[in-house]
């Protein structure tokens, strides 16, 4: 893979990756090619998924979801409302706190009876999603699916498994493409792991 090549400071964290430093740093995982060509794919299997759903409710689960969201919208053939929903279990830092945290009333009349496709950046122990789904289906959605730009099984600690996949990742701390680290690395245009994380965050 060549390093993402967009500005110096982008350019500076592929090379102190590179240097093998011991401070905190980036290495890159998934460019933005790859990433697209990903993303073009989910939102074909969505299409075919959906096509006899005359209109779909994107649900995207912010902050780290919306530049996955963005891209796929795009990407489905159909009429789409979109809803933005906060949910966290992480915090600032690198382990999930096992505590998920959201609130859909605000969009309730938005998803009563609608079919609704739940757009998740990384589904890693689960708990997010498992709940998420839960709390749609007890408001009256006509259906609910999920889909997450990477997948990391390993550390899944409840049963849950997402419709749609971009990538199954090995149990690393990734950042960037809308995720961070302690607010950090969101706008990283490609995917990376965090190696060396900062104790402070």
């Amino acid at each position: 893979m060549q390093p993402p090549s967009h500005t110096d400071g982008r350019r500076h964290l592929w090379a102190t990756a590179a240097r093998g430093s011991d401070e905190e740093h980036v290495v890159p995982m998934y460019d933005e090619e790859a990433i697209a060509e990903r993303i073009a794919e989910i939102g074909a299997r969505v299409d075919a998924a959906y096509r006899d759903i005359e209109e779909l409710t994107v649900l995207a689960v912010m902050v780290g979801a919306l530049p996955f969201c963005a891209d796929l919208v795009r990407r489905i053939e159909r009429p789409v409302q979109l809803v933005l929903v906060e949910a966290s279990s992480y915090g600032d830092g690198t382990e999930s706190s096992g505590e998920v945290e959201f609130d859909l009333e605000r969009a309730r009349h938005k998803l009563v009876d609608r079919h609704v496709l739940v757009l998740e950046d990384i589904v890693d122990s689960g708990r997010t999603l498992v709940a998420l789904t839960a709390a749609l289906r007890e408001i009256g959605v006509a259906s609910v699916r999920s889909a997450v730009l990477m997948d990391k099984k390993a550390r899944r600690v409840v049963s849950f498994e997402p419709d749609f996949v971009g990538f199954e990742i090995p149990d690393a701390f990734v950042v960037g493409y809308g995720i961070d680290y302690a607010g950090r690395y969101r706008n990283l245009p490609f995917i990376g792991e965090v190696k060396n994380p900062s104790r402070g965050g």
